[in-house]
């Protein structure tokens, strides 16, 4: 079984802190337009650059003033657009606050040492799709913390021997309880941060000997 490290990880985050960087320098672009627009405006300026030259010729000063406004209003909003979305990536569930991450992390049972992987759900799926799913008995634990998922993936429930499921931050709303029967290895279950009723919570108690673990998202309390 490969590991998987955290390069793919660390080039997701340059490219995303690339792109913030990108945008600020657009959003101020637009800023200083706009500004230079209505406040150092010089009907009498002539340009030297061909392309602000011709620009000046068909607008004549006042059109380009305007042209000039536009532009840097729509680079305002264009580079905001972009910087917002870039922040909130991954934290607009609307249940709780967290950094949304596509990894998971399994660990491995084996008889002469123990192995943490760093994998993600569709990898896995191309593994079973590949080797089938002999592999998942030796999995005793598995996390999905911060995966935005709203499913259970199908292949937890062939994990024989898992003992511990943390499922932290994630949508949930329900859990199949006759699938949770098959696990009859599990011995904790962690829904914190998921939107499941607390009398649900309740009644899947008696569906397992696995300890669960729940806490009320902030988001519903306040409702």
């Amino acid at each position: 079984m490969s590991m998987f490290n955290l390069t793919e990880y660390k080039k997701a985050m340059k490219v995303e802190n690339v792109i913030l960087i990108i945008s600020i320098i657009v959003m101020l672009i637009g800023i200083w337009a706009v500004y230079y627009s209505l406040k150092l405006w010089n009907p009498n300026y002539r340009p030297r650059k061909l392309i602000a030259k011709l620009i000046r010729q068909s607008l004549g000063s006042k059109g380009t003033q305007i042209f000039t406004i536009i532009f840097g209003t729509v680079l305002i909003l264009f580079g905001s657009g972009m910087t917002y979305m870039t922040l909130t990536k991954g934290k607009l569930n609307p249940y709780s606050s967290y950094n949304k991450s596509e990894w998971i992390t399994i660990s491995v049972f084996n008889a002469q040492m123990g192995a943490i992987l760093r994998s993600k759900v569709s990898l896995e799926k191309q593994k079973i799709s590949r080797s089938g799913k002999d592999h998942l008995k030796n999995y005793q634990t598995v996390s999905f913390k911060n995966n935005g998922i709203k499913e259970i993936p199908n292949f937890v429930w062939d994990m024989s021997n898992l003992e511990k499921l943390d499922m932290t931050n994630n949508e949930l709303k329900k859990i199949p309880e006759n699938k949770l029967e098959s696990l009859t290895n599990l011995k904790f279950l962690i829904l914190n941060g998921n939107p499941i009723d607390t009398l649900y919570v309740k009644s899947l108690k008696s569906k397992t000997k696995a300890e669960i673990e729940f806490n009320i998202p902030e988001k519903t309390k306040e409702k």
